[in-house]
């Protein structure tokens, strides 16, 4: 486990969801994954070494291409997950702050179609609770529908994880209360204590983790 995209000892004094996912993933030799709802960064991008390939899939033209232009994936496709029909399983599926962009209904039925796509892993980003949002750019896709919670996902025999303390960010994910430096600072220096108290923090990480024979494991 010495040969991984960051150094150990920074996971140690900061842990992060994300690195704990690439770790798992090189760990076992993880080779494919889907990015649902790529945007601007995403954790299979720096697994390239590894000779892990990855796919951004995104319902945004715009969105997809600032994927692309940014070289994060190495294919893409445009549409809706739930509308797609594909070939293969994939190792790893990723799903970063797109359910809470959906109706509890209709997230229920999208964490049930990735469950289904993914063979090893299924990893996830939301906001602890409603976080509201309106429409930005007037993209009305952008707007906060549900608020999703850990028993949610721990129900469903996911590991919740946490990211950056409750309370500190607002409408949109703006900073409250200080300056988005500063804010940033207090997240950093605590992200010890919420990332194994998901109630505690103000996003949510879950991990759907299955070993080899399909059984799923705690992580």
């Amino acid at each position: 486990m010495r040969d991984l995209p960051f150094r150990p000892w920074v996971q140690r004094i900061c842990p992060a969801p994300r690195r704990l996912l690439q770790a798992l993933i090189v760990r076992d030799g993880l080779r494919t994954g889907i990015d649902i709802g790529c945007g601007e960064s995403s954790p299979l991008s720096d697994l390239r070494k590894w000779g892990f390939r990855s796919t951004g899939l995104d319902v945004s033209s715009a969105r997809l291409e600032v994927s692309r232009q940014r070289g994060l994936h190495d294919d893409y496709v445009l549409g809706d997950v739930r509308e797609l029909t594909f070939e293969h399983r994939f190792d790893v599926v990723v799903l970063s702050s797109v359910i809470e962009h959906l109706s509890r209904e209709d997230g229920t039925d999208l964490l049930r179609r990735v469950e289904g796509l993914a063979s090893r892993i299924v990893y996830l980003e939301t906001p602890n609770g409603f976080r509201e949002q309106p429409d930005l750019d007037g993209d009305p896709a952008q707007r906060h529908l549900s608020g999703w919670f850990p028993h949610d996902f721990g129900g469903r025999g996911y590991t919740v994880l946490g990211s950056g303390i409750r309370g500190l960010r607002g409408v949109a994910g703006r900073a409250r209360f200080f300056p988005e430096i500063v804010v940033r600072f207090i997240e950093r220096i605590l992200q010890w204590f919420v990332f194994r108290r998901p109630r505690r923090a103000g996003t949510l990480a879950a991990i759907r983790f299955m070993d080899e024979h399909g059984n799923v494991r705690s992580v």
